[in-house]
């Protein structure tokens, strides 16, 4: 998958999430497998930090990819964020 189609992956997970934000907790991650490039929201809540440092899987705050809109008050993805993330694979 090249860094166009994972952007695209990355974004549509995200905004899953945002139609969805209520049943996560407070601290929702990304969670891509490098291996695979299989992305999923899932809720930090139900992952511990030895969790997180033993898995082979990366994790991202969901609010770090996400911006918000003063006037409306509305969350919408971070292009740039999300960018920079898929640089990464």
């Amino acid at each position: 998958m090249d860094n166009n189609g994972l952007e695209k992956r990355i974004l549509e997970e995200i905004e899953e999430y945002l139609e969805s934000e209520e049943s996560f907790g407070d601290t929702a991650m990304l969670c891509i497998n490098p291996e695979t490039k299989e992305i999923a929201v899932v809720d930090g809540e139900d992952l511990s930090a030895e969790d997180m440092d033993n898995s082979e899987k990366d994790y991202y705050d969901i609010i770090e990819l996400l911006e918000m809109d003063p006037e409306k008050g509305n969350w919408y993805p971070d292009m740039e964020a999300i960018k920079e993330v898929a640089k990464e694979y």
